[in-house]
């Protein structure tokens, strides 16, 4: 998400002052960790390691959807961009596609999914520090 799209979506929703928003807000619109437009392209296939995946059987969106955020280390995704780019929905779709389809995808990585992080209200983000095996 980008950073006016972070700020007016926290303002829209009276977040503005949370101390939780707050946290979120510098972890996610720091110009460091903004997500830029070129970073929006095709997904390579060598994003996603093998061994990383070893043993564990993706669809073809799922591993969109992981190369996609694996893309973007540390960045906040938002189910937005996501669609846009993975399943190419409209801007202004409201769908539950990305909920479940990173649902399935943490049942399938196991230990692995603790570095797929829920952003509540903004998106998702891979933190790959985190991620277990």
């Amino acid at each position: 998400m980008l950073n006016g799209e972070c700020l007016a979506r926290g303002m829209q929703w009276g977040l503005a002052r949370h101390p939780e928003f707050e946290r979120r807000k510098t972890a996610c619109m720091s110009p460091a960790r903004a997500m830029q437009p070129a970073s929006l392209g095709s997904h390579p296939a060598s994003v996603v390691p093998r061994r990383f995946l070893e043993g564990i059987r993706l669809t073809r969106k799922e591993r969109a959807l992981l190369e996609m955020l694996m893309e973007n280390p540390g960045r906040c995704v938002s189910r937005q961009v996501l669609l846009k780019s993975v399943w190419n929905y409209a801007e202004d779709a409201r769908t539950r596609t990305v909920d479940v389809h990173v649902q399935r995808l943490r049942r399938k990585l196991g230990p692995k999914a603790d570095a797929l992080k829920t952003i509540v209200r903004i998106g998702y983000c891979w933190l790959p520090e985190t991620a277990g095996a």
